[in-house]
């Protein structure tokens, strides 16, 4: 869910040369109230001066939000995108979500170590979120092994391509357990009461994939 952030893995270093950068205009904007208690500025130098913190402000608070760890939007950042999808025009057409558990992570962590396992974690990270920035969407982390993705885009298509990165994956030795729902447009329920059968239905479908054995894409 124009405007929005594209969610994709950050390379640290720039992240925090951004942070950097932002907190630098903060300070500025701290600076510069001091300066107006001594003298006037100009309409447009006071206006441009709100909004250059304002923007700082916004930015550090977008970087903060991020999953330290995977660089991956965290789940209060997924539902306040999802919320706004919603209740936009956009809403009207097709769009589905789901919800992807990554299996046997505790195994991999006896066998590779925690480093290890965070190093698988980290390329069903990569994956997911190159299937949402290429249909436009975008995905957050919920939980320690637990991740959602939206897409603007029918189920079909975002079933297809989490079957496709699960084949892929298992040269990897990473495979995962994913509930998938679609919706053709919203239409009569409100937001919230939307995004809770949402879940529900996301959730049940994820149930059953692992009931029949994991590794595997079941819709709801």
């Amino acid at each position: 869910m124009a405007g929005e952030r594209r969610v994709g893995r950050r390379d640290p270093q720039r992240t925090f040369a951004e942070m950097q950068s932002a907190l630098s205009a903060l300070q500025r904007d701290a600076s510069s109230s001091g300066v107006l208690r001594r003298t006037r500025l100009s309409q447009g130098g006071l206006v441009r001066s709100t909004f250059l913190a304002a923007l700082a402000k916004a930015r550090v608070r977008q970087m903060l939000l991020l999953d330290a760890k995977f660089h991956i939007e965290d789940d209060a950042v997924f539902n306040e995108r999802l919320y706004r999808f919603l209740r936009s025009r956009k809403a009207k057409a097709p769009f589905s979500f789901a919800m992807v558990d990554m299996d046997f992570l505790h195994k991999l962590n006896r066998e590779l170590g925690q480093h290890g396992a965070d190093k698988k974690l980290e390329l069903l990270v990569e994956k997911i979120s190159g299937i949402a920035k290429r249909h436009r969407g975008f995905a957050g982390r919920c939980g320690g092994d637990e991740f959602k993705i939206f897409v603007p885009r029918r189920s079909s298509l975002l079933v297809a391509e989490l079957r496709g990165a699960l084949a892929e994956l298992r040269a990897e030795r990473i495979s995962f357990s994913c509930g998938v729902a679609g919706s053709k447009g919203l239409k009569g329920l409100l937001p919230p009461q939307f995004v809770e059968r949402l879940n529900e239905k996301v959730d049940a479908a994820l149930i059953n994939s692992k009931r029949l054995g994991r590794a595997r894409v079941t819709v709801a």
